[in-house]
């Protein structure tokens, strides 16, 4: 019984229409695996593109920080300088 049974079963599986839905199904995966490696290749150039960005703005930032530093430094330097000056003038009248 148990083997009529098995070969019923191995029969139903062999049968043109089983075996056409699977392979329907098999195709219908590998689509999906397929566009899914797509969006992730895209995902990752985007990515990349998107850290070069934030690269690039950082350093921009990073530059207009020294620089503002740099003429903050000259115009403390020629208020002290000029502080100097005004000193010594006073000392020197008294």
């Amino acid at each position: 019984m148990i083997l009529s049974l098995q070969a019923s079963v191995v029969n139903d599986l062999l049968n043109t229409s089983t075996i056409t839905v699977t392979a329907l199904l098999l195709a219908c995966c590998g689509l999906l695996v397929m566009h899914i490696r797509e969006l992730n290749k895209r995902h990752d150039a985007e990515k990349e593109i998107w850290r070069q960005d934030i690269k690039d703005a950082h350093n921009k930032l990073d530059a207009e920080y020294q620089s503002s530093n740099t003429e903050i430094k000259v115009i403390i330097e020629k208020y002290y300088t000029l502080a100097t000056k005004v000193l010594e003038k006073l000392n020197t009248n008294r």
